[in-house]
């Protein structure tokens, strides 16, 4: 059974985001032009050994190369350019098998 990845906290600066991980898809955030910088936390909704998923990540347009990690994580971004990008996640299982639905 492969996870189900999520975003489940977005925080710009003292500013928490908690999106309704029931909804299909990611949520839209908008930001103002000085908030360039903020985290991204993610989990995975996973049955067996959640602790060893593995997640993969990217930035459209700021970072294009997926990034991978382990377990539970928070990703930092900073200094993003304004524009409208796109977080992209997914995540394997801990056979290393991944769930392509970004």
């Amino acid at each position: 059974v492969v996870p189900v990845p999520y975003v489940s906290k977005i925080r710009v600066g003292e500013r928490e985001i908690v999106p309704d991980i029931m909804r299909e898809g990611m949520p839209t955030v908008k930001l103002k032009h000085d908030e360039n910088s903020f985290s991204v936390d993610i989990a995975a909704i996973s049955h067996i050994l959640a602790s060893d998923n593995t997640f993969s990540y990217r930035l459209m347009d700021v970072q294009d190369d997926w990034k991978e990690l382990k377990g539970l994580q928070s990703i930092n971004f900073n200094n993003v350019p304004s524009g409208e990008h796109t977080f992209e996640l997914k995540a394997a299982n801990n056979e290393g098998i991944w769930n392509e639905d970004v």
